[in-house]
């Protein structure tokens, strides 16, 4: 993709991605990760006098794990998501949707003689673009789009035999990423003002903040919304 320009104000092109990112990247996707947030949003600022505007709760499960070719002998754990979202009907096909939500990632990890889980929690803005195929009082979509999530708590857990630990991952001095810049995509139905999906989060930054593993975020989603129209 391009450069796009909106009424003077200019968006980078998304960075690419196949597979896993390289370490030194992940500074290069923060960068380009706020720079598409903050460019779509001045997008959306000139363009609210011409278009559909609905915002709303949103709520879900998440189903999480970790991967990566250094993630062994991992497994999922449950969590919820809980936020808002506005979004912005550009045409009768497509909407841009910015949100911010919170969101619990992670994973259980097996290791000898014993099983443990990390839970990781952020607040996460994701961008992301819905394409409608309206019939009737239904309308199929599928979504897609870019997220950057601010950590703000872990936990690991742990149990081995009769001992069980539960350590906070700064308290320990565990060295992790403070951001998680990711891609979203997954396919949902409109019904009335309830939207439901289901979307895959493809973590693109590597959990662990001092390049020690390559391992990262992945995580399932089942997603309800309810819309308010404003305009």
């Amino acid at each position: 993709m391009g450069r796009s320009e909106s009424k003077g104000v200019t968006c980078p092109s998304r960075t690419g991605a196949q597979g896993v990112i390289n370490q030194p990247e992940v500074g290069m996707l923060h960068r380009s990760g706020l720079a598409l947030l903050v460019c779509s949003l001045a997008v959306f600022h000139t363009a609210q006098a011409q278009t559909a505007l609905t915002v709303g709760p949103v709520v879900g499960l998440n189903f999480s794990t970790f991967g990566g070719k250094d993630a062994e002998g991992v497994n999922s754990r449950t969590g919820f998501l809980v936020g808002g979202y506005a979004a912005f009907q550009l045409s009768p096909r497509f909407v841009l949707e910015p949100a911010l939500l919170f969101t619990q990632k992670g994973g259980g990890v097996d290791f000898d003689g014993g099983q443990g889980t990390i839970k990781l929690t952020y607040v996460q803005v994701p961008l992301l673009g819905r394409l409608r195929f309206p019939s009737g009082g239904f309308a199929p979509n599928l979504v897609f789009g870019p997220a950057l999530g601010f950590r703000t708590g872990c936990t690991a857990s742990g149990n081995q035999g009769p001992v069980e630990v539960s350590v906070d991952c700064d308290e320990a001095d565990v060295n992790l990423s403070s951001t998680d810049f990711s891609l979203i995509l997954g396919a949902g139905l409109e019904v009335g003002r309830l939207l439901f999906s289901v979307r895959y989060d493809y973590g693109l930054t590597a959990v662990p903040g001092d390049s020690s593993g390559n391992v990262f975020n992945r995580v399932w989603s089942l997603i309800a919304q309810y819309g308010f129209r404003l305009k």
